[in-house]
């Protein structure tokens, strides 16, 4: 075997000048010393340092060029990856886990020390009243530190108080559970509120167990208000809810309407903490349920009949509704139905009803409506809504339930109630034969429901309601009431409309079963949408320009004309409507024009 030429491997000189020198051994270093030690040193380095003769690196653009096929591959798995987050809801299930592992961290114990269960949130009681709501897994005594600006501080200073907070242990085997609420009084409107949960006694520089922000309502020319009803158990779509909530509109919602079902069941304590408080509270960018005010309709689901409620503020005062009973607050608790009446803007009323009643607590609400609806607080208001959970007029339920369970029993009228089942119905039924009618007279303007998981909404003229409130159920409608109905069509109608009447809408689409069976057919829902997770972004405004006719959208124009004294001037104010699905598209849009007197 013949060795390669000379002329084939280079000259010494020629491989030495194309190589570096090799880098000493770790044990010719440790066998020198001095001088010579230090010299081999500096040589060992620079093998890799800037005096190198290693080509340069290459560049990431260059190794993605040398290998497409993998670069190929990665992009392909990026993208199953990403279907999969959206198409299977991976995101859905890790919020989903997230929330049931902090429930068990708490329950079985894992997290030390005292702390916060359920984040505050914050409940309207009344024009002037609002309850922070809060759980911790230790028994302490709290406070709440209230800061106020703008017109209740005088435009300038900055008012400071204490609340004391009212402690309730809810009973369970864990012991892990303290509810609390602060009833914080006389909020003026268009103040902004910061408040503290402290340790009671704390000194002033200790650290808040939770510490944000909310403005309490009554002045602005603008309201951004949002609408959702019958979460319930779905923890996952309420949760993606919320954020498109958020994200919809450029401004955050001051005022988040909730049509009741917050929970599937009350006596359950995890989903109190998983399917209502959690979702409000976390994970969302924005710490929503702790700033924004809640106006809730307690649902059949969420209902409790102690009173107590402690997860939703305790049953409002209704102070004036008392003190014109010739009563005191020791002589009227407990007493709990939880219906009121608020005032976002003094233009602008709303009434909270409760479905959910006993028959002698049933009449004294009764009393109280047709009571508040003769003060003068409703009569100067230019918008009139009305909140309940069940709906006067149901069209949408799971055909099985309706015909095999009994529950279309729920359009028999009170007067033929006799069994407990029956005393159930009435709760529902209550609604359409009794409060109805008194609201139809006084003028109210929109109803809002939950109860049904489906969307509807219509305009029943004031003409037609005695008709409609009256008949046991859709089927047995006079074929007079069927007729005027179907000429108003919502294609035959044009698109501004004036007359006497009011709105029913039906929005309990945010988590619950949907209904996609039609078992009733009242045939004035201009709109109906099933199958559909959705809520309503509202946008209140006062003192505005009427809109133009748009196709597509709904205007109703409401109010009496002239009717402002000497000394008033005439303005009007509107309320905007738009139903979103869960993906993010408006599937239905009104406007409500009213005359109203500044």
């Amino acid at each position: 075997m013949s060795l390669p030429s000379r002329d084939f491997l280079g000259a010494p000189d020629a491989l030495r000048s194309r190589a570096p020198s090799p880098r000493p051994a770790p044990a010719t270093l440790l066998d020198a010393s001095g001088s010579e030690y230090k010299a081999k040193r500096d040589a060992s380095r620079s093998h890799f340092g800037r005096h190198s003769t290693r080509p340069p690196a290459s560049t990431i653009l260059e190794r993605i060029r040398r290998r497409p096929k993998l670069v190929g591959g990665a992009l392909l798995v990026l993208a199953a990856l990403t279907i999969a987050w959206i198409a299977l809801g991976v995101s859905d299930y890790i919020v989903l886990v997230r929330f049931k592992l902090r429930d068990m961290s708490f329950e079985e114990g894992w997290t030390n020390g005292c702390g916060l269960r359920k984040r505050p949130l914050l409940f309207i009681r009344g024009d002037a009243e609002l309850a922070v709501v809060w759980e911790t897994n230790c028994e302490q005594e709290f406070a709440v530190r209230v800061g106020a600006e703008g017109p209740a501080a005088g435009d300038v200073a900055v008012v400071a108080w204490e609340v004391k907070a009212k402690r309730v242990r809810v009973s369970d085997d864990s012991n892990t559970h303290w509810a609390y609420h602060a009833i914080l009084k006389d909020l003026h409107g268009g103040s902004t509120y910061s408040y503290q949960i402290v340790l009671r006694d704390a000194p002033p520089t200790s650290r808040p167990l939770a510490s944000h922000s909310f403005p309490w309502l009554g002045s602005s020319t603008s309201i951004a208000a949002s609408a959702v009803g019958d979460n319930q158990y779905n923890v996952r779509t309420f949760h993606r809810i919320l954020l498109r909530l958020l994200s919809h509109s450029r401004t955050r919602p001051k005022l988040l309407i909730h049509l009741g079902d917050v929970v599937q069941n009350p006596q359950n304590l995890a989903q109190w903490q998983t399917d209502f408080f959690d979702p409000m509270t976390s994970l969302l960018g924005y710490p929503l349920g702790q700033s924004t005010l809640i106006l809730l309709a307690r649902g059949n689901h969420d209902w409790d009949a102690t009173g107590r409620n402690v997860y939703t503020g305790g049953s409002p005062p209704r102070t004036e509704w008392v003190r014109h009973l010739g009563r005191t607050a020791k002589t009227t608790s407990p007493h709990p139905g939880t219906y009121f009446s608020y005032s976002p803007h003094p233009r602008c009323r709303i009434l909270i009803l409760d479905a959910n009643l006993e028959s002698e607590e049933q009449g004294e609400q009764e009393q109280w409506l047709e009571w508040e609806l003769r003060r003068s607080e409703w009569k100067r208001a230019s918008l009139r809504i009305v909140m309940v959970h069940v709906p006067p007029f149901l069209e949408y339920w799971d055909q099985k339930a309706w015909t095999e369970s009994g529950e279309s029993q729920w359009c028999v009228r009170a007067s033929l109630m006799t069994s407990e089942a029956d005393l159930r119905t009435h709760r529902s039924l209550f609604v359409r034969h009794r409060l109805t009618p008194l609201l139809s007279l006084h003028g109210t303007h929109l109803v809002i429901s939950g109860h049904q998981h489906a969307y509807s909404r219509g305009f029943l003229p004031a003409a037609l309601h005695h008709s409609f409130t009256s008949a046991p159920n859709s089927s047995a409608l006079s074929p007079f009431a069927i007729a005027s109905t179907a000429e108003r069509g919502w294609e035959k109608t044009p698109a501004a409309q004036r007359e006497p009447g009011t709105i029913y809408a039906i929005i309990g689409g945010a988590g619950g079963t949907l209904d996609e069976d039609l078992v009733e057919q009242w045939g004035f829902y201009e709109k109906s949408v099933k199958g559909r997770y959705h809520f309503v972004g509202l946008e209140l405004e006062f003192e505005t320009m009427r809109a133009k006719e748009r196709k597509g959208v709904r205007l109703y124009r409401v109010g009496e004309r002239d009717r402002c004294k000497e000394g008033e001037t005439a303005v009007v104010d509107a309320l905007g409507w738009k139903a979103v699905g869960v993906e993010g598209k408006v599937f239905d849009e009104f406007r409500i024009e009213a005359e109203g007197c500044r």
